[in-house]
Parts: C-alpha cells; sequence; structure tokens
C-alpha cells in the first residue's frame, strides 16, 4: 500500500514517524514521510495516487474538514492519533470538544490512542463511532522504553561532552518565548473556530498572562542554580513552537546556560542529571526514563497541570529547589515508577505501537490503495527551488489561504543526511530490523521509505 505520513513538528514527530514508516516498509508498503506541502497536500492535488492517510489530529476546523473531505474523495483512507493525547490536560472535555466533532470522526476510518485512558473516553463520549477507535500507543511511546536506552547511547549532544552533568529544563512557556505573538495564536484559534465552540476567550488570556509571570520565576531560579552550581551545566530545552532567541535574551549570558533546540528530546532527557518542568509532557517521558524530575511549582495556579506534574518530585520556592537539587546531584533519591503510566501509555510494554497501527492498516486495504507513483517526477518536484516560494503557493497550497507568518520555518527545519543516517541506523541497531528497509532522502523535507529489492 502507499503510505502518507506528515511531519508537523521535526523535533517531536521525525523519529516516531520514521520508525512507524520502517515498520510499515519491513511489511513491503512504501511510505512517503515529510512536510505537509510534500505529502497531504500532494494527495489532495491527486499528483499521488490514493493510500493510506496518517494524520496528527482531527481537529474540526474548516480547512481540516475540507482537507479530509479531499481524502476521502481521492479514495484514500484517513486514519489519525491526536498528538494532544488528552493526557496532559485536567479535564478529557478539552481533547473531545476542541480536537473532535461527529463529522470530523465520521470522515476518519481509524483513530489511534496513546492508552486505555483516551480509548476509554473517546468511545463514551462518541458512541455511535465506537468501532472507528483502537487501542494502538503512539509511536512517540515507543522511544521511552527500556529498551531504547541503548538508541540514545551513543548519540552526541551539542555543547556537552558525555563527561558532563547537566539539568535540562524542558521550557513551554508560550506566552513569552512563542514564535508566534499572542495575536497571532488567537488568530489561528479563530480560523479554527475555538471559541465559537465553547472556550472561554477570557480564560484563554488570563493564562497567558499566567505563562508570563510563571516563565519569569523559572528565569530567575535557573540564574540562581546558575551561581549556586558552578560545575553543572544548565541546558534549557525550548518547545518546538519557542524561540531560542527569545529565551537567549531572556535568560541573559552565562557560562554555564546553554539554550539548545537541537536534536530530539529523548537523548537529552536520557543523559541529564536531572530534568525540571511544569506541566509538561517532557516530564512524564523522563520520569518513564528513570530520570529524577523536578515539576516547579512557583505560581501554583489552577492552570497547572496535574498528571506531568503528579509523577514529579512538587517543588514550591526556590530554597527547597536548590535543596532538591544538591540531594539528587549527590545520588541521594529513589524514584518509583507511577503505575497510571500503563494505563495512559499502552506501549510502554509489549507491543510497539509502530506495529500495532501498521495492522490497522493493513486491516483497512481495499486493494485499491497500491497504484504506482512516479517517483521521479515526484523527486523532482521535491527538490525545485521554487517550491519554497510563488511555486507552494500556486502548485500546492489553497490561494485563498493568507498566512500571517510562514510556521514551517520553525516547525519543520530540512532533514539533512547525517541525522537521517543516525535515526535509522540506531534503530537497527536497537531493535535488531530493518535490514531489508531502504530510506532515500528525496530533498531536505521528503523521505522514501520502502522494502529493498531482491538482487536475484
Amino acid at each position: 500500500m502507499n503510505i502518507y505520513i506528515k511531519v508537523e513538528l521535526k523535533q517531536r514527530e521525525l523519529e516516531s514517524r520514521l520508525l512507524l514508516a520502517m515498520v510499515a516498509a519491513e511489511r513491503g508498503h512504501e511510505v512517503l514521510l515529510g512536510s505537509t506541502l510534500l505529502t497531504l497536500e500532494l494527495v489532495k492535488k491527486r499528483f499521488l495516487k490514493p493510500g493510506i492517510i496518517f494524520e496528527k489530529s482531527i481537529v474540526p476546523s474548516k480547512r481540516r474538514i475540507n482537507e479530509l473531505k479531499s481524502y476521502k474523495d481521492h479514495n484514500c483512507k484517513i486514519t489519525s492519533i491526536d498528538e494532544e493525547g488528552g493526557f496532559i490536560n485536567n479535564s478529557f472535555k478539552y481533547l473531545v470538544e476542541e480536537r473532535f466533532s461527529p463529522l470530523s470522526i465520521r470522515l476518519t476510518d481509524k483513530i489511534f490512542t496513546w492508552g486505555n485512558r483516551d480509548y476509554r473516553k473517546l468511545k463514551s463520549y462518541f458512541s455511535k463511532f465506537k468501532n472507528k477507535f483502537s487501542l494502538t500507543g503512539n509511536p512517540r511511546v515507543d522511544f521511552w522504553r527500556k529498551e531504547f536506552d541503548n538508541y540514545y547511547e551513543n548519540q552526541k549532544l551539542s555543547q556537552i561532552k558525555s563527561s558532563d552533568e547537566f539539568l535540562l529544563l524542558a521550557s513551554n512557556f508560550g506566552s513569552m518565548m512563542h514564535e508566534r505573538r499572542i495575536w497571532q495564536e488567537v488568530k489561528v484559534l479563530r480560523d479554527r473556530n475555538i471559541f465559537e465552540r465553547g472556550r472561554d476567550e477570557l480564560l484563554f488570556y488570563d493564562y497567558k498572562s499566567y505563562q508570563i509571570k510563571h516563565a519569569a520565576r523559572f528565569v530567575k531560579a535557573i540564574r540562581k542554580i546558575s551561581q549556586k552550581f558552578k560545575n553543572l551545566k544548565i541546558v534549557v530545552r525550548p518547545h518546538p513552537t519557542e524561540s531560542a532567541d527569545a529565551w537567549k535574551s531572556i535568560i541573559g549570558e552565562h557560562k554555564n546556560i546553554f539554550v539548545i533546540q537541537e536534536g530530539s528530546i529523548g537523548k537529552w532527557i536520557r543523559k541529564a542529571k536531572l530534568v525540571l518542568h511544569n506541566s509538561c509532557t517532557s516530564g512524564v517521558e523522563s520520569h518513564s526514563s528513570n530520570i529524577p524530575t523536578i515539576a516547579y511549582r512557583p505560581c501554583k495556579s489552577n492552570f497547572e497541570m496535574k498528571f506531568p506534574n503528579s509523577l514529579s518530585i512538587n517543588i514550591f520556592n526556590e530554597k527547597k529547589l536548590i535543596e532538591k537539587i544538591e540531594q539528587i546531584l549527590k545520588n541521594k533519591i529513589q524514584i518509583r515508577r507511577n503505575k497510571k503510566l500503563n494505563d495512559y501509555f499502552l506501549n510502554i510494554k509489549d507491543e510497539l505501537a509502530s506495529d500495532n497501527i501498521v495492522k490497522e492498516w493493513e486491516k483497512l486495504d481495499n486493494g485499491k490503495l497500491s497504484k504506482k507513483n512516479n517517483l521521479l517526477k515526484l523527486k523532482a518536484l521535491a527538490n525545485l527551488k521554487e517550491l519554497k516560494g510563488k511555486l507552494v503557493n500556486k502548485l500546492l497550497s489553497n490561494k485563498s489561504k493568507k498566512f500571517i507568518q510562514d510556521p514551517s520555518r520553525y516547525k519543520f527545519a530540512k532533514i539533512t543526511n547525517n541525522e537521517l543516517k543516525t535515526i535509522t541506523d540506531n534503530l537497527r541497531k536497537t531493535l535488531k530490523r530493518f535490514e531489508n528497509v531502504n530510506v532515500e532522502q528525496f530533498s531536505d523535507k521528503l523521505i522514501l521509505i520502502n522494502k529493498k529489492k531482491n538482487k536475484n
């Protein structure tokens, strides 16, 4: 079958999407993985043959509904897993009301879930469509498993030596650091009809105000930690949608503080002495990976996310924070894994989510999803210099769309040959699989993954 996998946030999604693609290719399917413009937009334009679509959400905005209808009109099978997951939020109501609707579910052939929790809740909220949901796990969580310690073991870290001890700050302070300004975020929400569908607009502004106040407390604490532990390096890891330049400007010059956005978060977590966060998915990953994790909560608020913080050591002031860091650096702390993890995340153990999803895809095969694409023509198109300019707008994008800012600038940086080789080689070594899988870079934002042809 043809399988089309888009990558929106490269730092967050590239590794897991590649693993998923390699599992599919191992079983004989042909996968195109890349930016939206080179995958799903080309499906909409009928440049690519019908196949399996893998979306990151089915948010019922006008744009997404029209996209789903377009895929359907082209005889594709639509599948999705919501990357928000619902496990970060205090209420599952947010995920249900803002990211799903009866119409968007009806247009989708299969919706995958992270674990038993969201599987149960989604089936309960949308009982009419309960057969649309499949309990598979998310390929991102495959990388949280114990065997992936080996995957990260030999990966180098930018500006950090293997002998260095470092604290990792996993940032998600959108309002102060986001690449988009607040009014630009509001425009995106309006385009998705979020306020019309129930979100309190004034509460949204209150949340943004809280984020700024919260970020300021973290900046102050990080400077204090820098002064107290001069031999400890501090790596500030901006969220993929945050500006590294914004962080550098606000944090100021300090010899042992580094703002680094390079690579996936996974390798930074596995090699950190401890992780500092508040209300962040990275706090869940670090707990799952048995890394000492602190949820710093200097501004207690209902806006804080209970689940990720519940997996961490909760600290409420600078003095206690310094004391706890000192204790961790002396290795005087034990980590007990929270039993909720297995309910929230199916694939912490047993089968990989990637294997589960590919098996579900194969159940959707109707015999019409394997027509061959013109790969030479696709490769030529992907490498046209004009793809970044007027040709994109003319051939691939809706002319009616007028973006204030191109999000691909910070969401999907170029894929280099070196990082692609590192990921694929490490996956082969870690899982002892995929020797029969071919991974070919078509352009800096498009990859072909298929099964190697027999030489006989």
